[in-house]
Protein backbone atom coordinates (compact mmCIF):
# COMPACT_ATOMS: atom_id res chain seq x y z
CA UNK A 1 0.00 0.00 0.00
CA UNK A 2 1.26 3.53 -1.09
CA UNK A 3 0.44 5.95 2.15
CA UNK A 4 -1.57 9.21 1.58
CA UNK A 5 0.56 11.26 3.47
CA UNK A 6 3.84 11.28 5.63
CA UNK A 7 5.06 13.79 8.19
CA UNK A 8 7.13 16.72 7.21
CA UNK A 9 9.58 16.52 10.02
CA UNK A 10 7.99 19.77 10.76
CA UNK A 11 6.06 20.33 14.55
CA UNK A 12 5.11 22.18 16.99
CA UNK A 13 3.55 22.35 20.64
CA UNK A 14 -0.01 23.63 20.78
CA UNK A 15 -2.13 23.77 24.19
CA UNK A 16 -5.40 21.47 24.32
CA UNK A 17 -8.44 23.25 25.77
CA UNK A 18 -7.42 21.45 29.22
CA UNK A 19 -3.93 23.64 29.16
CA UNK A 20 -1.79 21.13 28.09
CA UNK A 21 0.81 21.23 25.94
CA UNK A 22 0.92 18.60 22.67
CA UNK A 23 3.06 18.41 20.07
CA UNK A 24 1.68 18.20 16.83
CA UNK A 25 3.51 16.93 13.27
CA UNK A 26 2.79 18.63 9.88
CA UNK A 27 1.34 16.52 7.33
CA UNK A 28 2.40 16.35 3.40
CA UNK A 29 0.30 14.18 0.81
CA UNK A 30 2.53 11.83 -0.81
CA UNK A 31 -0.25 10.83 -3.95
CA UNK A 32 -2.87 12.57 -5.59
CA UNK A 33 -6.38 11.72 -4.57
CA UNK A 34 -9.61 13.17 -4.09
CA UNK A 35 -11.45 13.88 -0.91
CA UNK A 36 -15.18 11.82 -1.60
CA UNK A 37 -17.17 14.23 0.81
CA UNK A 38 -15.98 17.84 -0.73
CA UNK A 39 -14.69 16.86 -4.21
CA UNK A 40 -11.36 18.57 -3.15
CA UNK A 41 -8.49 17.20 -4.83
CA UNK A 42 -5.40 16.89 -3.24
CA UNK A 43 -2.24 16.89 -4.94
CA UNK A 44 0.96 14.67 -3.67
CA UNK A 45 3.28 17.64 -2.26
CA UNK A 46 0.29 19.26 -0.70
CA UNK A 47 1.18 20.27 2.92
CA UNK A 48 -1.80 19.68 5.72
CA UNK A 49 -2.43 20.51 8.59
CA UNK A 50 -0.95 19.39 12.38
CA UNK A 51 -1.99 16.37 13.88
CA UNK A 52 -0.62 13.84 16.40
CA UNK A 53 1.00 10.91 14.68
CA UNK A 54 -0.93 8.06 13.84
CA UNK A 55 -4.05 10.34 14.19
CA UNK A 56 -5.18 10.59 10.54
CA UNK A 57 -5.52 7.21 8.30
CA UNK A 58 -4.03 6.37 5.77
CA UNK A 59 -6.11 4.47 4.14
CA UNK A 60 -9.13 6.40 2.72
CA UNK A 61 -9.36 10.14 1.46
CA UNK A 62 -9.67 12.00 5.06
CA UNK A 63 -7.58 14.92 4.95
CA UNK A 64 -7.12 17.52 7.22
CA UNK A 65 -5.52 21.07 5.23
CA UNK A 66 -3.16 23.56 5.79
CA UNK A 67 -4.80 26.04 8.50
CA UNK A 68 -6.09 22.92 10.83
CA UNK A 69 -4.65 21.61 13.69
CA UNK A 70 -5.67 18.33 15.82
CA UNK A 71 -4.51 18.25 19.09
CA UNK A 72 -5.47 14.83 21.39
CA UNK A 73 -5.42 15.28 24.60
CA UNK A 74 -4.98 11.80 26.72
CA UNK A 75 -6.86 9.25 23.62
CA UNK A 76 -6.03 9.85 20.43
CA UNK A 77 -8.59 11.88 18.20
CA UNK A 78 -9.08 9.58 14.85
CA UNK A 79 -10.06 11.31 11.66
CA UNK A 80 -10.68 8.25 8.82
CA UNK A 81 -13.56 7.62 5.99
CA UNK A 82 -13.56 10.37 3.49
CA UNK A 83 -13.77 13.00 6.90
CA UNK A 84 -12.28 16.42 6.06
CA UNK A 85 -10.98 19.36 8.08
CA UNK A 86 -10.92 22.70 6.87
CA UNK A 87 -9.50 25.81 8.82
CA UNK A 88 -10.61 23.54 11.97
CA UNK A 89 -9.16 22.98 15.32
CA UNK A 90 -10.23 19.82 16.96
CA UNK A 91 -8.82 18.75 20.70
CA UNK A 92 -9.58 15.81 23.05
CA UNK A 93 -11.61 12.99 22.86
CA UNK A 94 -12.99 13.51 19.02
CA UNK A 95 -13.62 10.80 16.46
CA UNK A 96 -14.18 12.18 12.80
CA UNK A 97 -15.54 9.71 10.15
CA UNK A 98 -17.48 8.89 7.10
CA UNK A 99 -18.13 11.79 4.86
CA UNK A 100 -18.47 14.52 7.93
CA UNK A 101 -17.03 17.85 6.94
CA UNK A 102 -15.69 20.32 9.14
CA UNK A 103 -14.97 24.04 8.06
CA UNK A 104 -14.08 27.16 10.31
CA UNK A 105 -14.86 25.25 13.77
CA UNK A 106 -13.39 24.22 17.15
CA UNK A 107 -14.60 20.90 18.13
CA UNK A 108 -13.55 19.61 21.64
CA UNK A 109 -14.25 17.16 24.13
CA UNK A 110 -12.69 16.63 27.64
CA UNK A 111 -15.45 15.81 29.66
CA UNK A 112 -14.45 11.90 29.56
CA UNK A 113 -16.89 10.36 27.13
CA UNK A 114 -15.95 10.71 23.41
CA UNK A 115 -17.49 13.02 20.49
CA UNK A 116 -18.33 11.24 17.29
CA UNK A 117 -19.12 13.72 13.86
CA UNK A 118 -19.77 10.84 11.38
CA UNK A 119 -21.86 10.04 8.55
CA UNK A 120 -22.83 13.05 6.08
CA UNK A 121 -22.05 15.70 8.88
CA UNK A 122 -21.38 18.63 7.79
CA UNK A 123 -20.63 21.67 10.68
CA UNK A 124 -19.36 25.16 9.38
CA UNK A 125 -18.43 28.19 11.75
CA UNK A 126 -19.37 26.40 14.91
CA UNK A 127 -17.93 25.62 18.65
CA UNK A 128 -18.97 22.27 19.76
CA UNK A 129 -17.74 20.99 23.19
CA UNK A 130 -18.75 18.24 25.15
CA UNK A 131 -19.49 14.32 24.07
CA UNK A 132 -21.71 13.17 21.68
CA UNK A 133 -22.73 12.34 18.50
CA UNK A 134 -23.45 13.96 15.13
CA UNK A 135 -24.57 11.75 12.32
CA UNK A 136 -26.65 11.37 9.72
CA UNK A 137 -27.77 14.40 7.29
CA UNK A 138 -27.20 17.04 9.73
CA UNK A 139 -25.60 20.74 9.11
CA UNK A 140 -24.78 23.02 11.88
CA UNK A 141 -23.75 26.38 10.80
CA UNK A 142 -22.91 29.19 13.39
CA UNK A 143 -23.61 27.32 16.33
CA UNK A 144 -22.42 27.22 20.12
CA UNK A 145 -23.12 23.56 21.30
CA UNK A 146 -21.83 22.21 24.81
CA UNK A 147 -22.57 19.12 26.55
CA UNK A 148 -24.02 16.00 26.11
CA UNK A 149 -24.89 16.45 21.87
CA UNK A 150 -27.32 14.00 19.93
CA UNK A 151 -28.19 15.20 16.55
CA UNK A 152 -29.20 12.65 13.67
CA UNK A 153 -30.99 12.07 11.09
CA UNK A 154 -31.80 15.56 8.79
CA UNK A 155 -31.60 18.09 11.43
CA UNK A 156 -29.90 21.30 10.31
CA UNK A 157 -29.19 24.11 12.77
CA UNK A 158 -28.49 28.11 12.38
CA UNK A 159 -26.94 30.73 14.37
CA UNK A 160 -28.06 28.75 17.44
CA UNK A 161 -26.59 28.50 21.03
CA UNK A 162 -27.29 24.92 23.20
CA UNK A 163 -26.27 24.31 26.23
CA UNK A 164 -26.79 21.16 27.90
CA UNK A 165 -27.86 20.04 31.24
CA UNK A 166 -25.31 18.07 33.29
CA UNK A 167 -21.99 20.06 31.67
CA UNK A 168 -18.97 19.46 33.29
CA UNK A 169 -16.11 21.71 32.22
CA UNK A 170 -12.85 22.94 34.27
CA UNK A 171 -13.02 26.30 32.28
CA UNK A 172 -15.34 28.37 31.25
CA UNK A 173 -16.81 28.17 27.61
CA UNK A 174 -15.51 31.44 26.34
CA UNK A 175 -12.28 30.75 26.99
CA UNK A 176 -12.33 27.68 24.41
CA UNK A 177 -12.18 30.34 21.98
CA UNK A 178 -8.72 31.93 23.04
CA UNK A 179 -5.76 31.26 20.81
CA UNK A 180 -4.25 28.20 22.21
CA UNK A 181 -1.47 28.25 19.89
CA UNK A 182 2.12 28.70 22.09
CA UNK A 183 4.29 31.37 20.92
CA UNK A 184 8.06 29.80 19.74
Amino acid sequence: MRFKYEYTGKTKYVLDFQGHKRRVWQIVARKDFVNKATGVMVYAGDLGGFVPLGTLSQADTSWVDQKSIVASSKRVTRIEGDAYLQNSRVAGYVNISGNAMIKNSILHNDAGGELHITENAAITESVISGTGMIAGRVVVEKCKLRGPVLLDKTEHLVNSEINSVGNQYKKPFSQILKKTEIKE
